[in-house]
């Protein structure tokens, strides 16, 4: 079997809108700030963490004193908390494929070697590893459920669930490639049986459903499979590509039309319908990244342009995210990666890219927020003028990291958080305190909110959305 993958602004006015604060930082630097890359010293596979806090990525550039070897190693830079900075991650002089996953309170890194790393390593070809980075352990995952796998030849990495708990491997025997499911908590291996055009491309959270594709001369069929049982769901659309929301729930990517089915980029929901998204009709997508619920989707025009988007299907908002400084300029990238909360793309891009210096020559890897705030109506959504305080809710969608400041309703108002809360998911409620000035003017007034987060700023307004009576 061969695997098979091809590879607003406010009040919703633009379809691709500037953030207007595109802030990015620069992470595959030292801890001062600076890289020691040459423009042949290029890096690669970068990955996010799935809330946001760190990035993951190889490079060839020594980032830490303790890195001598002049070779590609991975690195994880964390942006905040005690443990801020760079780190060298242990791995393999080859490191070629890898996957970070949280497992409980440590971090897991996957990744495929040709070395025999292992005691129990005792063959000739790549095998899959697991560093855990906190207890400094490390594992072979391209195991079978006793012994080794029968008659592998090599192994690689397929997919892990969010969890690290479960990994998809791809074995190479002597007929061909071959599917398998590693339960590491179980401690068993199994195959799932695929046929010839079938390639098995993601898991689910718990690793009871995976994604096949089925190529159809450069289509795929879509179906979701239990993996231990005969049940199956297969779409009537087909797509160009596609991936799978880790919560199992939802399907998306760039479908190609036919009887009651979408052309472009849209999400399935498992046993429900379709739901288009909002880019440009025509637009062929790429999707390269899906949070965990399937609310936001990264992905690139199949051209040459170099660029990545953001859709939200909560507030229906398209956001360019290959760009950076202020005003805001777009840079072309070489690939990206969405955390799995929504929140976060990590970019590869060469230097020098719009506000993340500096440049080395080479490419650089650079973090941003993805959206700025949306801001709803207030409630309620009049004040009365020279009257005590009064209490307003509101509401913030798009929203991440819960840091406020200021909220402004305009001259002569004062407004202050009474408290916040946010959940987790994107939303962010807020109870505000809000008096205006006998003598302030009264009418309409735009609601404008500036949010914290650990790339800068960003802002959303809602327009003539709350009244000075």
């Amino acid at each position: 079997m061969r695997t098979w993958r091809r590879a607003m602004t406010v009040g919703a006015v633009a379809l691709f809108g500037l953030s207007g604060c595109a802030w990015v930082q620069r992470a595959d630097v030292r801890d001062d700030g600076m890289s020691p890359a040459t423009a042949l010293q290029r890096a690669r596979d970068l990955s996010v963490s799935d809330d946001g806090e760190s990035v993951s990525f190889i490079t060839p550039a020594a980032l830490v004193p303790a890195d001598t070897n002049g070779t590609d190693d991975l690195y994880r830079r964390d942006f905040q908390g005690s443990g801020a900075g760079i780190r060298l991650i242990p791995t393999a002089a080859d490191i070629d494929q890898w996957i970070a996953k949280p497992r409980g309170d440590a971090v897991e890194y996957f990744f495929t070697s040709r070395l025999q790393l292992t005691a129990d390593d005792t063959n000739d070809h790549p095998d899959v590893y697991v560093r855990n980075v906190d207890d400094s352990s490390l594992r072979r995952i391209s195991v079978g459920t006793t012994g080794e796998i029968a008659g592998s030849l090599s192994a690689s990495l397929n997919a892990v669930t969010s969890d690290g708990s479960h990994v998809l491997l791809l074995v190479q025997q002597a007929d061909g490639d071959h599917t398998y499911l590693r339960d590491r908590d179980a401690g068993t291996t199994t195959e799932i049986p695929l046929g010839d055009t079938e390639s098995a491309v993601d898991l689910s959270s718990s690793g009871a459903l995976v994604m096949i594709l089925t190529n159809n001369n450069g289509l795929a069929t879509v179906t979701l499979k239990a993996t231990f049982a005969p049940d199956t769901e297969t779409l009537a659309c087909q797509v160009t590509n596609a991936r799978f929301a880790a919560n199992g729930a939802y399907v998306l990517g760039n479908f190609v039309g036919g009887p009651n089915c979408p052309t472009g980029l849209a999400r399935y929901q498992s046993g429900g319908g379709y739901e288009p998204a909002p880019v440009p009709a025509g637009t062929e997508a790429v999707v390269q990244g899906v949070d965990k619920d399937g609310r936001y989707v990264l992905w690139s025009p199949n051209d040459a342009s170099g660029q990545m988007f953001v859709t939200s299907f909560l507030t229906n908002r398209t956001q360019r995210v290959s760009e950076g400084g202020f005003p805001p300029v777009a840079g072309p990238v070489e690939a990206a990666s969405l955390s799995l909360d929504g929140s976060t793309v990590a970019l590869l891009a060469d230097t020098p890219f719009p506000g993340a210096g500096p440049d080395n020559g080479a490419n650089g890897v650079v973090v941003r927020t993805t959206f700025g705030p949306i801001v709803d109506v207030p409630n309620p959504a009049a004040v009365v003028r020279g009257a005590p305080p009064v209490s307003v809710q509101l509401v913030v969608h798009d929203s991440w990291e819960g840091g406020f400041f200021p909220i402004d309703f305009g001259p002569g108002t004062l407004v202050t958080v009474a408290s916040s809360n946010s959940d987790g998911a994107g939303t962010t409620h807020l109870q505000l305190s809000v008096s205006a000035g006998a003598n302030t003017p009264s009418g309409p007034r735009n609601v404008t909110v500036f949010e914290r987060h650990r790339f800068g700023y960003s802002s959303g307004v809602c327009l003539n959305c709350i009244n000075l009576n």
